[in-house]
């Protein structure tokens, strides 16, 4: 008794059963864990190490960053590791293999890292080992605002209230506040006294560090208890600081702090600026961890700056300027939004195709009890629920019915011929069920080649074709339990209509008519598709090609490269005037800017795309053509919020020489303009700028006792600050720094004149025993793989980057490098590449893998070749589809082919199934291709109208995420189309053509045998 009868024979028994399915797989979609897309992002680990007294990029790249470098370099599953050694600070950023465990790979770095850490420099500060990348985006950028407080007030109460806070977030990796002043205690050593009173900076220093202590010194016993001892010496004002003694004077008196220094609560000075919309203002940068779960980790931010925000004054706000979070929750709802759409739209055709509420039930049972038994394999198996597994559902919600509609018009088929309901219900499954096993089968067959594709396009795709071979599974089984089940319940209301039959049997008329046309002349037809496909294949071959879409974003940013040394006021200057373009366009919702001296940039976030009359880039445009004019600062645009969401073609020049590497990277940037089509070109690496090298005579130094650190020491302090002690005032904790008066360090005369203390007490001016020589040097350097190299970078707009790609080599080709010089394309090309490769020798593989499918379940070796030429025939309407939207290949179009070589080969199994079938009841070649062509009819104009309408929401989703599914829909929809058509037409008359061609073999073989017989007569007698 098969599966079929079974379910007939315990109707109760499979209702209880799929009720258990429902209810268990509602429990399992509220446990699954919501992302953007599958955790195939790769881990990445930072190494910043930071250098006390200030140490050239030169100097910190060979005695630090290679140092690391060749430490860290065999750690497991590293890909590739990229540094940046710049003044005072080296970061090494190692990038592992996605689903690498970063906890273990953490620890692994920090084992080899002790290995070396005796070697680095005395200068240098304990390492921070962080699993994010120091430049890497930031996942949450706020802004926050008061009418009460002014920048320096509200920078402290975020300093207090939010850093903090955030930084605690299990997954935060960094926060960084901009706008406002920090609050310091400052200590501001006057150079002439401290020389008159004979007090030495670093007098100061220490006295302020020890006197501010509150510590446990005993305890005494009485007769009931043991009591503490305890020394306070906290400082709890500023007048407690002025207060502390230095020294005695010559006169027995006490030389204070106030004597020698003005002591206040202050601010230091800017380093930045941020504003919204041209008001002051606070901003927060929020860093994740690379591997954490981007929309977790903003829920808890949220979550967290709303708790803050309830213990704060009613005055302060938060505005939230940037939120992966916000965007993902957006892709997720819009795909979901798109699966019960295309639901619905499958179960409508459906009742347009059956004219009948009770059939149309019964089929479309099969759409949500598959989805739902979906999530129960999803939670077992560990799969989030994401754009992309979200997408597999969607993609295969039209498919869901396929088996069913099979199924319930065979059981038709045999109850219009006279069968029992029951008889019907279990008969017409029995008979399809070889067709439509075969048809699931090559379905999911055609992900399994994804095991030899590259891990990073393997764990994007996986959970898409997981959840498609899950659902289709799970409707296999609808197909053949529930629906003969379900039939057999509701028999009596299950029929069809006279209109309806007259309706098919018009088509089916029309179908016969051209069916007979193309195999009357069907040599002439089959050279004319053969070239059709042949014309496909060429286009395709010359088709540029993508990563997977952007995502769309209201926003771009407009980032600046000030000259080298340019201050800080006149790069606000620069940003402001750029402000005031800004605002004076009306599309524009809200000016982020966040000014610093190196790097300042503006996030501009735009109306809703319906509410605008131009587009983004119409929009920037506009912009580019008066920033242009600004002279000297160099301003490029992102069209997403941050670098990452840019489209941009990347060339890494490698060498070890700087100038000549900055020679021919200029020389790059020069000959690669003439593609008017590129826009931004710019070289990752700043100008020289100009500094003073300050040199120390050794020998003369050493004479007075003191060494080169030292010295760079004692300059470091007077001149930046240094950090003598805390200040404990309320609940917060406040930086005790201590320097030089600004007005003894603003020349390099007075530079020079500063107080140096020798061991022994003596002391000194620097120009005693060192120099200051005017000098250009590097302010960044930077590697890749251990080699130095600078990256030319341009945007491409709306070119796809392969073309880009190929147009741009053909330039540099053209170039002469000097030995061990030499370019490679970076960024998203080398992945391009490779998806291309693997997925092209996939989608052959694929091809291979049905083939042997198909000769296993028909027992046939010829067969399978009528049935699939309908894959070729897919590719016709791939290309007019892509062509129609204007899109470039893609791995989503790939994965798109990939998925239409199981699926389109599902029409031509049915029709050449029914077509055996028919052949063994002894009917004539053309009346069984014609029969069974026209009894399929509309079984495959069902399954495919509802495949393709079940796609429609995903292809045409305007979102600002539809660009991740969109291309796989548009690929899938395009060519399940052509090859529906060409199928109906093609496959009857290769069906015909392979019949020519045996009954050619058997007549040449049979009169091979009478020649044969007749020699054989003629030896004997």
């Amino acid at each position: 008794m098969g599966l079929p009868a079974k379910a007939v024979a315990r109707p109760v028994s499979i209702t209880m059963l799929f009720a258990g399915i429902l209810i268990f797989g509602f429990i399992s979609l509220g446990r699954l864990p919501v992302e953007l897309s599958p955790s195939q992002e790769a881990g990445q680990i930072s190494i910043i190490i930071t250098v006390r007294g200030g140490m050239p990029p030169t100097e910190i790249e060979s005695m630090i960053t290679r140092l690391v470098e060749e430490a860290v370099g065999t750690v497991s599953n590293v890909t590739s590791i990229s540094s940046s050694s710049r003044e005072s600070m080296s970061i090494v950023v190692l990038n592992f293999e996605s689903g690498t465990d970063m906890d273990f790979a953490s620890l692994e770095v920090r084992e080899k890292f002790s290995r070396i850490k005796n070697k680095l420099p005395q200068e240098a500060n304990k390492p921070v080992i962080a699993k994010w990348e120091y430049s890497q985006n930031s996942t949450v950028i706020m802004s926050v605002t008061s009418n009460k407080y002014v920048p320096e007030m509200l920078r402290r109460k975020v300093d207090e209230s939010f850093k903090s806070n955030l930084t605690r977030i299990d997954g935060v990796a960094n926060v960084e506040v901009w706008g406002g002043r920090e609050r310091k205690i400052l200590v501001d050593m006057d150079q002439s006294k401290l020389m008159a009173l004979k007090v030495s900076y670093e007098d100061v220093m220490n006295v302020l560090g020890a006197n501010n202590f509150n510590l446990l010194v005993g305890e005494i016993e009485n007769e009931q208890d043991k009591l503490l001892i305890r020394t306070l010496g906290l400082f709890n004002s500023v007048e407690d600081i002025q207060q502390i003694g230095i020294a005695k004077s010559k006169e027995n008196k006490i030389i204070r702090v106030k004597d020698v220094a003005d002591v206040y609560d202050g601010y230091l000075e800017s380093t930045a600026y941020s504003r919204v919309n041209l008001y002051e203002t606070v901003s927060i940068y929020v860093s994740k961890e690379s591997a954490a779960n981007t929309l977790q980790i903003t829920k808890k931010i949220r979550q967290e700056v709303a708790k803050i925000l309830n213990q704060l004054d009613d005055d302060i706000k938060i505005t939230y300027l940037y939120d992966q979070g916000e965007f993902i929750e957006l892709a997720i709802t819009s795909v979901k939004n798109s699966l019960i759409i295309g639901a619905l739209l499958a179960m409508a055709v459906l009742l347009l195709f059956l004219r009948d509420i009770a059939s149309t039930t019964v089929i479309a049972m099969s759409i949500p009890i598959s989805v739902v038994a979906t999530f129960i394999f999803m939670d077992f198996f560990g799969i989030t629920l994401n754009t992309m597994t979200l997408s597999g559902l969607a993609l295969g919600t039209g498919m869901l019915v396929d088996n069913s509609i099979v199924v319930l018009e065979n059981i038709f088929h045999r109850r219009n011929k006279g069968a029992s309901a029951r008889e019907a219900a279990i008969v017409g499954s029995e008979q399809v069920w070889l067709a439509i096993l075969a048809s699931t089968i090559t379905t999911i067959a055609v992900f399994l080649p994804m095991i030899f594709i590259d891990r990073d396009i393997r764990m994007l795709y996986s959970g898409l074709a997981l959840t498609v071979t899950f659902s289709i599974l799970a409707s296999l089984f609808v197909s053949l339990s529930l629906v003969p089940m379900a039939y057999t319940q509701f028999s009596k209301v299950c029929r069809f209509t006279q209109k309806r039959e007259l309706l098919q049997k018009l088509s089916q008329k029309i179908y016969q008519e051209i069916l007979v046309v193309s195999i009357r002349y069907r040599y002439l037809f089959l050279i004319v598709i053969f070239l059709l496909f042949a014309l496909s294949v060429f286009r395709v071959t010359n088709m540029g090609m993508e990563l997977s879409g952007r995502m769309s974003k209201d926003q771009f940013s407009i980032n600046m490269t000030p000259p080298s040394g340019t201050k800080l006021e006149k790069v606000d200057t620069t940003v402001r005037e750029i402000e005031a373009w800004l605002s004076d366009i009306p599309e524009i919702q809200t000016i982020s800017s966040n000014v610093k001296r190196d790097d300042p940039k503006i996030l501009v976030t735009l109306v809703p795309e319906h509410k605008r009359s131009r587009t983004k880039d119409e929009i920037i445009d506009v912009l580019r053509e008066k920033t242009d004019q600004i002279p000297k600062f160099f301003i490029y645009y992102y069209t997403g919020a941050q670098e990452s969401e840019s489209k941009e073609i990347v060339i890494d020049v490698y060498g070890f020489d700087y100038e000549k590497l900055r020679t021919l990277a200029n020389a790059m940037a020069k000959n690669i303009s003439v593609l008017n089509y590129l826009k931004d070109i710019k070289l990752r690496m700043r100008d020289p700028r100009p500094e003073y090298s300050l040199v120390v005579d050794k020998q003369r130094a050493s004479l007075y006792g003191m060494t080169v650190k030292e010295v760079a020491d004692v300059i470091h302090g007077q001149m930046r600050g240094l950090r003598a002690t805390k200040f404990h005032s309320e609940a917060s904790e406040i930086e005790t720094i201590t320097r030089l008066r600004e007005e003894d360090r603003k020349t390099i005369s007075d530079l020079e004149h500063l107080i140096l203390t020798t061991k022994n007490g003596q002391r000194l001016f620097l120009k005693q025993i060192a120099g200051f020589i005017p000098s250009k040097g590097p302010t960044e350097v930077y590697r890749k793989n251990k080699n130095r190299f600078i990256q030319v970078t341009a945007s491409i707009g709306e070119k796809d980057l392969g073309s880009v790609a190929a147009d741009v080599e053909k330039i540099l080709d053209k170039m002469t490098f000097p030995k061990d010089y030499f370019y490679r394309f970076g960024g998203d090309y080398p992945l391009l590449v490779k998806s291309r490769n693997q997925l092209s020798g996939a989608i052959a593989v694929t091809i291979i893998l049905v083939y042997m499918i198909l000769a296993s379940l028909f027992q046939s070796y010829y067969q399978p070749f009528i049935i699939m030429i309908s894959v070729p025939l897919a590719t016709v309407g791939v290309v007019l589809a892509l062509e129609i939207t204007d899109r470039p290949l893609s791995t989503s179009v790939f994965m798109g082919m990939i998925m239409l070589a199981g699926i389109v080969v599902n029409n031509a199994i049915i029709l050449v199934d029914h077509a055996n079938a028919l052949k063994e009841q002894g009917k004539k070649r053309f009346h069984i291709i014609i029969q069974a062509g026209k009894d399929r009819l509309r079984p495959i104009f069902m399954t495919t109208t509802t495949t393709i309408l079940g796609l429609i929401p995903m292809a045409m989703d305007v979102s600002k995420a539809a660009d991740l599914w969109a291309p796989l829909a548009i690929t899938v929809m395009g060519g399940l189309i052509s090859s529906t058509f060409l199928t109906l037409i093609v496959v009857p008359n290769i069906y015909i053509l392979f019949e020519d061609v045996k009954e050619l073999l058997v007549h040449i073989l049979s009169r091979f045998k009478k020649d044969k017989f007749l020699e054989e007569r003629v030896v004997y007698e």
